[in-house]
């Protein structure tokens, strides 16, 4: 018995068979999601002096009027932004940011799966492979504040396989759903070659 199915008029046969041989025949969906509210790579082979920031929030529900010393700020632009983020939060005059990643796969038949998810709200990642010794250096001031919600959902439901073996040498799941939601995240990296 031969099964015959057509993909935009391109004809793909499968030839009878009464197994199949999941290590060498077994199709793969793969689905990722993945929202970022904000993200920055930096890199450098000199020495860096970094002032900067990540400052994450919906929107304005509301003027300020007059003036308010507690958003003064703090010499610092920053953590002066990330301060008034804070506050202006905890008064209702922001609305959160909302991030989010689904990812869905539903009705497989014959093929394993691998769904993931991730949200940040913020992502930066700063590498300084230094030239010389002399230029393995680094001044940071990076704060980063988030006023969301974040959220990831992977969602994998009716799979099924039929008329495979080898299922248990494939030396990976069947079924792979993995969800990551992170608010702030900063990875700082610094090398220096050798004397």
């Amino acid at each position: 018995m031969s099964l015959t199915a057509s993909f935009n008029d391109i004809p793909v046969t499968v030839p009878g068979s009464d197994t199949f041989d999941a290590t060498t025949e077994l199709p793969e969906v793969v689905s990722n999601a993945t929202a970022v509210g904000n993200n920055q790579s930096l890199q450098s082979d000199v020495s860096m002096e970094l002032h900067d920031a990540q400052i994450l929030f919906g929107g304005f529900n509301s003027q300020i009027e007059g003036t308010d010393d507690s958003l003064s700020g703090t010499g610092n632009t920053g953590l002066s932004a990330a301060l008034a983020v804070a506050i202006a939060g905890a008064y209702g005059v922001i609305s959160p940011a909302n991030i989010q990643a689904t990812s869905n796969v539903y009705d497989i038949l014959n093929a394993s799966v691998d769904s993931a998810a991730t949200a940040v709200a913020n992502n930066a990642n700063v590498e300084l492979d230094a030239a010389t010794p002399d230029d393995a250096l680094m001044i940071a001031d990076y704060p980063q504040a988030a006023f969301a919600n974040v959220t990831a959902t992977s969602n994998v439901s009716d799979v099924s396989l039929n008329n495979y073996t080898n299922l248990g040498a494939l030396g990976k799941p069947i079924v792979s759903s993995v969800a990551t939601a992170v608010g702030n995240n900063l990875n700082i990296k610094v090398t220096s070659p050798g004397p």
